[in-house]
C-alpha cells in the first residue's frame, strides 16, 4: 500500500486511518439515521380555547 507521494505507511498509520474512517462512517451514518428514523409522535390537543386545524395543501 503506498500513498500517492510514495510514503509506505507504517502499521500504526493504517490503523489509525482506519479507525478515522470507522469513526467517520458512524458519524455520518448517525447524522443519517436521526434525519429518517420516524419520530413517535402523538397528537394533544391544545390548551385553553384554541381550535387547532391541521391540513396538507400544494400548489403548482
Amino acid at each position: 500500500m503506498k500513498a500517492k507521494n510514495g510514503h509506505t505507511p507504517n502499521e500504526q498509520e493504517v490503523i489509525s486511518f482506519i479507525n478515522a474512517y470507522l469513526s467517520e462512517n458512524d458519524f455520518i451514518e448517525g447524522v443519517f439515521m436521526a434525519r429518517t428514523m420516524p419520530k413517535n409522535i402523538k397528537w394533544e390537543p391544545p390548551d385553553g380555547n384554541i381550535i387547532k386545524i391541521n391540513f396538507d395543501a400544494s400548489f403548482q
